[in-house]
């Protein structure tokens, strides 16, 4: 169990976007039993999976790392509430996608449990997110 707070531990998975990479954040912060809500894709159940669908999303994306700007954040028991504006960025070609999402998070034993995204998907599918010469987002789906 971790001495972290719930808002704490969500304010290091953002960080750690920064420093250390989505993949290694991920691995860091994720409950085993995770599910993760992103508006307009289907729902995705368990790091493994999770992990799995981040590796098909970095293939297409092509940006290993975000900078976050927290605008606000407000928490009550496990759940954390968070507005951000997120800076999605390769570093090595310096591109970069800008776009703002609301999110909820379920702390369960120090790690996210339930991450539920709302934000507007269209750049995602087949708008400005998608780096030029790419297709759009690859759904995949658990059989």
């Amino acid at each position: 169990m971790s001495d972290l707070t719930p808002e704490d531990v969500v304010r290091s998975f953002y960080d750690d976007w920064d420093s250390l990479g989505f993949r290694k954040s991920y691995e860091k912060h994720l409950h085993p039993d995770v599910t993760v809500e992103n508006t307009g894709f289907p729902d995705w159940h368990g790091r493994e999976f999770v992990l799995e669908m981040l590796d098909i999303y970095m293939d297409t994306f092509q940006r290993p790392f975000a900078r976050v700007e927290l605008h606000n954040i407000a928490s009550n028991g496990n759940t954390v509430l968070t507005e951000r504006t997120e800076h999605n960025e390769n570093r090595e070609t310096g591109d970069v996608y800008t776009g703002k999402l609301m999110t909820t998070f379920a702390i369960e034993d120090g790690l996210i449990k339930r991450w539920a995204e709302y934000y507007d998907p269209s750049p995602y599918k087949f708008g400005s997110a998608v780096p030029l010469g790419q297709s759009g987002y690859k759904e995949k789906h658990a059989s």
